[in-house]
């Protein structure tokens, strides 16, 4: 086995886990619209920044505020792995560890953009307009969410219990 292929089959496991909980999906969705809709609304109403609605000036943190939690808590499942010794067939494969670490970060990072995307398909409903900084938006959170993952990681590989 290579490295390469190593890594994609722990990539595409990470993708098929996340795809098949549908409740995860919603919720990542859901979760952040309801801040949105309730503190955006609730205080967007009382509140103004400038000339800004309250909702689109929130809209960035909370897309920020998705991607680190998804990317945190990400690492929380490396405690089910090692429950389940999926870590301990992942650690004895003919694969380098960071070959192993590179492809779990790979799948939180997959799992932190489809939220992104997710919110910022919903970006033009908030009066937010899609131009040429949405390249640069998923630059920031590529950066954010690898970092996050990684930390995520490290902290739930020394976990004993979620």
């Amino acid at each position: 086995m290579s490295e390469l292929s190593g890594l994609y089959a722990l990539w595409e496991r990470e993708l098929k886990i996340y795809l098949r909980e549908r409740s995860r999906i919603v919720s990542s969705a859901i979760n952040p619209l309801l801040w949105l809709f309730v503190f955006g609304g609730g205080l967007g109403s009382e509140f103004s920044v400038g000339s800004v609605n309250y909702q689109t000036f929130i809209y960035p943190g909370i897309i920020a505020m998705t991607v680190i939690f998804s990317s945190i808590f990400y690492g929380a499942y490396v405690v089910w792995d090692k429950r389940l010794d999926f870590l301990k067939e992942v650690l004895v494969a003919p694969i380098a560890r960071s070959t192993a670490f590179l492809g779990k970060v790979l799948g939180g990072v997959t799992d932190g953009v489809i939220q992104a995307t997710i919110m910022l398909v919903l970006a033009p409903i908030f009066g937010i307009p899609a131009g040429l900084g949405f390249a640069l938006v998923y630059v920031v959170l590529f950066v954010l969410v690898v970092g996050l993952v990684s930390i995520g990681l490290i902290i739930g590989s020394m976990m004993e219990s979620p």
